[in-house]
């Protein structure tokens, strides 16, 4: 009996251990360069990814919630197939190096051409865009060529404001996952869109948010994105990015249009 009190205090410890924070919260032993420089490299380090999540949509032209799957091969391809309520199919996308795809089902239209055509077309009735859609849903953000203003500590979190051209940004790190949980875009002192991601959990050594939350205050959209299923960094099976469409789907080339 004494024995069990041992091994569960020893297990207890491990856990502790475990569940430390990955970088110690001060700012003269972790600089922000280590810190933007940490993140990159596990940006680059998701080669591949699947999730289930649900997604909520809030805007002045459009609300609804709807199920998602999606599908990411890093180097080439992203797939994503949304469910709308009682499991109605509303559409398939693909995008790939120079290839775009749209399958809108409840039309039952098909759309095709280069990823350029459609880079500043919104993603079906959220509020963002294409050339956003990678990076939206695999929570990454883009840190390069910043001109920092103020680096210091704020709510137990690394806070880092700076500029890149006309944009302003204010983000904060969370010092347990050594990923971004806020991050704030300024134009004009105004904020033009925020992000924000929570319920991290770690696979292959990765840190990943299993809530999403983006909001554009000025156009009063906002999108939630709640991951239920993730495997990040496994093999996923090359059929799992095929599109089928019947004979009878009317077909759009954008790209001889």
């Amino acid at each position: 009996m004494r024995i069990s009190k041992y091994i569960l205090l020893l297990l207890a410890f491990l856990l502790i251990s475990c569940s430390g924070a990955k970088y110690t919260l001060n700012k003269s032993s972790v600089p922000y360069e280590y810190l933007f420089s940490e993140i990159e490299k596990d940006q680059n380090r998701l080669e591949s990814f699947a999730g289930s999540a649900r997604i909520s949509v809030d805007s002045e032209s459009f609300s609804g919630t709807f199920n998602a799957d999606i599908y990411l091969n890093a180097n080439d391809s992203l797939l994503i197939n949304v469910e709308g309520p009682f499991g109605l199919d509303v559409g398939t996308m693909f995008i790939g190096n120079n290839r775009f795809i749209f399958h809108n089902k409840v039309d039952n239209n098909f759309f095709s051409g280069s990823v350029s055509d459609f880079l500043n077309r919104n993603f079906m009735q959220f509020p963002i865009k294409i050339s956003e859609v990678s990076d939206v849903f695999t929570a990454k953000d883009l840190l390069t060529s910043m001109k920092i203003e103020e680096y210091n500590i704020q709510n137990d979190q690394f806070f880092v404001h700076g500029f890149n051209a006309f944009i302003e940004y204010r983000l904060w790190i969370d010092p347990h996952t050594g990923h971004i949980s806020r991050i704030e875009y300024l134009e004009n002192k105004k904020i033009i869109l925020e992000k924000e991601y929570r319920a991290f959990v770690k696979q292959k050594d990765l840190y990943f948010p299993t809530k999403i939350i983006i909001k554009r205050p000025l156009e009063k959209q906002a999108m939630s994105i709640y991951y239920s299923r993730l495997r990040i960094n496994n093999p996923i099976e090359s059929d799992r990015f095929s599109i089928r469409i019947s004979d009878k789907a009317k077909q759009f080339n954008v790209s001889l249009q």
